[in-house]
């Protein structure tokens, strides 16, 4: 991380620019730049660049972007933790249907831009909040949906101690909106999630629960104060963690799933 006195990270002028870039207007300072054309002949650029002042952070992000004709228009949007910028998991598609393709890109490892241009002036594509992990087309209609991830902590399973995430799967309905909830979600969830959770979750001596069974439950409206007595209780005679041939060895994984609110539940 850059500190008051460090040497300033070399700029891209002392470097070749992506091959993406060429042409671009990558401002000169550019320490990293990411260049996508887009089908209608305009250009996105997302650049770093050196910070003002020092601060925790390392650089500053500014997007650009570059109409058929050459002028462009740029968006600084503060400092940023990266040192570099990678196109990797970046999309283009254009959601509302306006004739310019909006831009789905990472950074800063969990943080995500979702650029739209309209009317002249760069702005963030309106979207639920969250973190958005990547875009990909679960129902076959052609249009990209959102994946978001939930960061629910670290907790200890039946062999390590390890970082529970969530994803759920959102929709891009044929209106360009993006959404947590809607009837393709609900039939999504009905697939993963079949039935309540009437029963035990340890259905028979010596299966495991899983942490998906902890989840469906939650889906289906079982409280989380009723997931974990039922954890709790069923647990009582069985070993818990660091013991992956027992029911509950996942314990401290299954209890954070229970106390978690799902994004969304089966109405």
């Amino acid at each position: 991380m850059s500190s008051a006195g460090a040497p300033a990270p070399s700029s891209l002028s002392a470097r070749a620019l992506p091959e993406a870039c060429a042409g671009a207007p990558v401002p000169p300072d550019a320490m990293s730049a990411v260049c996508v054309r887009t089908p209608h002949g305009d250009m996105w650029v997302a650049a770093l660049l050196p910070l003002k002042e020092p601060t925790k952070a390392n650089s500053r992000l500014v997007v650009l972007h570059v109409g058929e004709a050459g002028s462009s228009v740029s968006l600084e949007l503060g400092p940023i933790l990266d040192t570099r910028l990678s196109s990797e998991g970046s999309l283009l598609f254009d959601f509302d249907s306006d004739g310019h393709e909006e831009w789905f890109l990472r950074y800063d490892g969990d943080r995500h831009l979702l650029m739209t241009f309209s009317r002249g002036r760069i702005g963030t594509y309106p979207h639920p909040g969250g973190v958005i992990e990547r875009f990909a087309d679960t129902d076959g209609d052609g249009r990209p949906d959102p994946v978001f991830r939930y960061e629910y902590g670290r907790a200890v399973g039946c062999a390590d101690t390890v970082q529970i995430t969530h994803q759920h799967t959102g929709h891009t309905q044929a209106t360009g909106r993006i959404v947590l909830d809607d009837r393709v979600v609900q039939s999504r969830l009905r697939a993963e999630c079949p039935a309540p959770q009437h029963g035990p979750f340890i259905a028979s001596a010596g299966q495991r629960i899983s942490p998906a069974s902890v989840r469906c439950a939650r889906v289906w409206g079982m409280s989380g104060d009723e997931a974990v007595r039922r954890i709790v209780s069923e647990c009582a005679a069985w070993p818990k963690g660091k013991d992956c041939t027992s029911p509950c060895g996942d314990f401290d994984v299954l209890l954070t799933y229970a106390m978690r609110d799902p994004p969304v539940k089966i109405l």
